[in-house]
């Protein structure tokens, strides 16, 4: 199921205030594509681990038409260390390739 955008806003909004100075996962991307993938890539993984290899990530691959083409070992091998990593890398992909078919960035 996808979360429609304001009611994912409201709930960013609502965590940074919680969260005061604290970085999050989701947090402080360049685009909002990147900031959805952050979050896939955070599932069951601690915000530290995400934040380092979705930089290491959005590097390579800053945007959706980029990372929709990426080889799935290369983005298995930038993000080894996140739990489940080989399926984030190919559910990643595939999210990509769906925002260029559906929503453009």
């Amino acid at each position: 199921m996808i979360m429609d955008q304001k009611r994912a806003i409201k709930q960013l909004s609502k965590l940074k205030k919680l969260s005061g100075n604290m970085r999050l996962a989701g947090e402080s991307w360049k685009s909002e594509f990147q900031t959805l993938i952050a979050i896939i890539l955070s599932a069951r993984s601690l915000d530290e681990t995400t934040i380092k290899y979705a930089s290491i990530l959005f590097k390579k691959y800053p945007n959706s038409k980029k990372l929709s083409k990426a080889n799935i070992n290369d983005v298995q091998k930038i993000i080894r260390s996140i739990n489940f990593y080989k399926n984030k890398s190919n559910n990643i992909i595939e999210c990509s390739k769906g925002l260029l078919k559906n929503i453009r960035e």
